[in-house]
């Protein structure tokens, strides 16, 4: 306490000792911000892929259980790339989009550690992607990846293996990166970890016969879900199938049932939306056509 003000700042570190080392160090600051009347920031590291390193050991050393390693892992590889990149966002606005709001986490981040005034992105939101495959692409899709020539490296599995991904992906609506987390939990549960932390899937029988064919997990044989989209992308190009993504495999999932007349409650269930209104978002624009004659009564004067 200077002056009667009293503030506090964490010295940032995980283990005691460390923590003790720097409290000394961490008081002094705080006493000149109070006398000073403004703050005192440490000197900031000119190079950014220094400033990317220091943002990441603060994400990882805040045990927060809201941050998943996985979003860890995407905000070290995605800023990763655009810093090499010279700042080049990437053409797909979804993609770009998804990019910005990582950048302002890290621009934040460093605007309040070392005082700076990074630029901050406007959050434009995504766009809601209408692609879901038919049932020609879905015959092509679930069956013929096996024969494509995938280019798969030494050690990552076998086009069959790839295409039990895909079948899997297609039967539970299981986004990328949770099909490199499965934990199975009964004969008909298994739990997943990925964009939502942990959730549970409910095994249809198809997604239970892939899953029982299998000698060992994909997470195995792969480590990125990147990896998967890309070499998804090599197979669509070699069955002919065009603007498809893996992600699309997800949103067939959910529309297919729909129109099965599962409950949209339900649908939303299974693809581990937040609330119903994420799943209306997504999928309202597909059923527009199906709306009768909604002909209003006519105003006679």
């Amino acid at each position: 306490m200077v002056n009667g003000e009293r503030r506090s700042r964490s010295t940032g570190e995980k283990n005691k000792d460390d923590a003790r080392k720097k409290e000394k160090k961490v008081k002094a600051e705080l006493k000149r911000e109070i006398e000073s009347g403004a703050p005192v920031y440490p000197k900031c590291p000119v190079s950014r892929e220094l400033l990317l390193d220091k943002f990441i050991d603060s994400k990882e050393k805040q045990n927060d259980p809201v941050l998943s390693k996985n979003t860890i892992s995407n905000y070290k590889y995605s800023l990763r790339k655009w810093i090499n990149s010279d700042g080049v966002f990437p053409s797909n606005k979804n993609t770009a989009v998804t990019l910005k709001g990582n950048i302002n986490v890290f621009h934040k981040w460093v605007n309040d550690v070392y005082g700076k005034d990074l630029k901050i992105y406007p959050n434009k939101g995504h766009a809601v992607r209408l692609r879901v495959y038919g049932k020609q692409e879905k015959n092509l899709i679930l069956e013929n990846i096996s024969d494509c020539d995938l280019k798969l490296k030494k050690g990552h599995g076998t086009a069959a293996d790839f295409q039990d991904l895909v079948r899997f992906a297609y039967y539970t609506g299981a986004r990328r990166d949770e099909l490199l987390h499965i934990e199975p939990v009964s004969e008909k549960l298994v739990q997943v970890t990925g964009k939502s932390w942990r959730r549970l899937i409910n095994l249809n029988s198809q997604a239970k016969n892939v899953l029982d064919s299998r000698k060992y997990l994909w997470s195995e044989i792969y480590r990125r879900p990147d990896y998967i989209s890309r070499k998804f992308q090599i197979a669509l190009a070699e069955l002919g199938i065009q603007n498809g993504i893996f992600h699309d495999l997800r949103r067939t999932f959910g529309y297919d049932l729909l129109m099965k007349g599962i409950s949209i409650w339900q649908v939303s269930k299974l693809l581990g939306h937040k609330d119903v209104a994420t799943t209306e978002r997504h999928y309202a624009p597909f059923f527009i056509h199906l709306i009768d004659d909604y002909t209003l009564q006519e105003y006679n004067n």
